[in-house]
C-alpha cells in the first residue's frame, strides 16, 4: 500500500502506522526470534543478532544487550556488535537544513550540495574491573556493519559480517590499552570505539564471513 496516499493527522494515517511499523513488524521479529533464539526486540542493532544467528548456524541466548548472543559448542559464547551506517542524518551545505538519507537533494532548497555522515562505529563498553576481567570471555567477537556502497548515491546497501578472535593480540591489546590508558584520561569515559576499516579494526584481522548487497528494489 503506497503510505504516501495518506495525510498527517488522519485516523487511517495513524492506524495503517501501526499496522506497518508495530503489527507487522512485531509479528516477523516474532518469528525469526523462535528460530534464532535471539532477542524479539525489532531494534536495528538486534536484526545483526538474527544475521549473525543465520549465517553462522548458532542460536542465541534471547539476551539483546546483556548476556550471552551468540552460544557456541563446547560452552562457548559469542559476543555480536552491530554498525548501521544507513538512515543517518546529513546536512544541506546551502541552508544548513538535516538532510534524510534517502534524500537526493534538499526539497526546500533544491541544493544538491549534501553533507553524508558515516561516522558510526561499533562500541564496548568497559566501565570497570569486572567487565574489563570479562571481555575476552566470548570466543568470538562477530561485528555487522549496514552502509552504503556509495555515501552520495544511497541506492545500494552493502551488509557485511567479519569475525575478530577476542584472544587473538590485535583484540586483546586494543581492550587492554582502551581500559588502561585511553579510558583513565577520558573525561567522557566513552567505551572503546572501534571504526570500521581504520587502523584497530585492521590489527585484528577481522575475518570476513557474510557480505550482500540490498538494491534500491529490495532484491538481495
Amino acid at each position: 500500500m503506497n503510505t504516501q496516499s495518506y495525510e498527517l493527522g488522519t485516523i487511517e494515517a495513524s492506524e495503517q502506522l501501526i499496522h506497518d511499523l508495530y503489527i507487522d513488524l512485531r509479528k516477523k521479529a516474532n518469528h525469526w526470534a523462535a528460530i534464532t533464539h535471539q532477542t524479539a526486540q525489532a531494534r536495528m542493532g538486534y536484526v545483526g543478532q538474527h544475521l549473525v544467528s543465520v549465517v553462522t548456524g548458532y542460536r542465541g541466548g534471547r539476551s539483546g544487550a546483556r548476556g550471552k548472543d551468540l552460544i557456541l559448542p563446547n560452552n562457548e559464547h559469542a559476543e555480536i556488535k552491530t554498525c548501521y551506517r544507513v538512515d543517518q542524518l546529513g546536512k544541506c551545505n546551502d541552508c544548513g537544513a538535516r538532510v534524510a538519507s534517502i534524500e537526493l537533494s534538499r526539497p526546500e532548497c533544491e541544493s544538491k550540495n549534501l553533507q553524508r555522515n558515516d561516522d558510526s562505529k561499533w562500541l564496548i563498553g568497559i566501565r570497570h574491573e569486572e567487565e574489563f576481567a570479562s571481555v575476552l570471555e566470548p570466543k568470538y567477537y562477530y561485528l555487522v556493519l549496514f552502509e552504503f556502497t556509495d555515501l552520495h548515491s544511497p541506492h545500494t546497501i552493502q551488509s557485511s559480517i567479519w569475525r575478530v578472535e577476542s584472544k587473538a593480540p590485535g583484540f586483546s591489546l586494543c581492550m587492554i590499552d582502551y581500559y588502561k590508558n585511553i579510558r583513565p584520561a577520558s573525561r567522557s569515559k566513552a567505551p572503546f570505539n572501534l571504526w570500521p576499516y581504520q587502523l584497530k579494526f585492521d590489527v585484528m584481522r577481522p575475518y570476513l564471513i557474510y557480505r550482500s548487497l540490498i538494491t534500491l528494489g529490495d532484491e538481495i
